[in-house]
């Protein structure tokens, strides 16, 4: 929710380093289930609530609409 609160406000680039924003994206998809989503907490079984905002943050994050981890 942070970073889509940032890109809201426009302080996305003065907020997080170019390698923060792709430690982000590297956090996200490790923590991608095996089905494609994501859960609530790292553990948690995909709910669509929590995938589409992991997936809006990729987007914000400059992560294309193909490219997926799993």
């Amino acid at each position: 929710m942070e970073v889509m609160c940032l890109y809201i406000t426009g302080h996305l680039d003065s907020v997080l380093s170019a390698e923060h924003q792709k430690e982000i994206l590297r956090y996200v998809d490790c923590h991608q289930n095996e089905d494609g989503g994501w859960g609530l907490h790292v553990e948690g079984h995909s709910i669509r609530f929590a995938t589409v905002l992991n997936y809006i943050c990729k987007r914000i994050l400059g992560e294309g609409p193909l490219r997926w981890s799993r």
